[in-house]
């Protein structure tokens, strides 16, 4: 209780509360003598008046969340706010579909010089989303080859 003039002394320099700042017992002797704040800086600057960090929020419960939800956990139904088209939309979902399919058909025209022939038969199929998937373009090339083969 003697030594809380000086504990405030020195929260109100450091501007942090009374219950951070920690008063070692080998120098009580030391606090006694000070009356001026000049001392009570002097004594600050020698670490000898210790100030506790403020805690903060720890970040180590969200790093641990965001990596399980990274391997697909916590995505359930119970953890969804918003419906199937809010959370992804539709139109970017068909962008990057296009876009895929599109850079197959390229490759596979410059490869292929027989493909060449029905290509733009099929790009006008990959435009109007007659191809769920690139497996199913792959397979509807395929049979194309096998039909003019024959």
């Amino acid at each position: 209780k003697k030594l809380s003039i000086w504990k405030s002394l020195a929260s109100r320099l450091t501007k942090r509360g009374v219950r951070k700042i920690k008063l070692p017992i080998e120098y009580s002797s030391n606090f006694k003598m000070i009356k001026k704040s000049y001392l009570v800086k002097k004594f600050l600057k020698n670490k000898i008046i210790v100030v506790k960090k403020n805690k903060g929020v720890s970040s180590l419960r969200h790093k641990l969340n965001k990596k399980k939800k990274s391997i697909g956990r916590k995505r359930g139904l119970g953890k969804r706010k918003g419906t199937k088209k809010a959370r992804k939309h539709p139109r970017k979902i068909w962008i990057k579909k296009v876009r895929l399919l599109r850079f197959y058909l390229k490759k596979k025209r410059y490869t292929d010089k027989a493909f060449s022939t029905y290509y733009r038969q099929i790009y006008k199929k990959v435009k109007g989303n007659y191809f769920l998937t690139k497996k199913k373009l792959i397979e509807y090339i395929y049979i194309k080859k096998k039909a003019s083969l024959e």
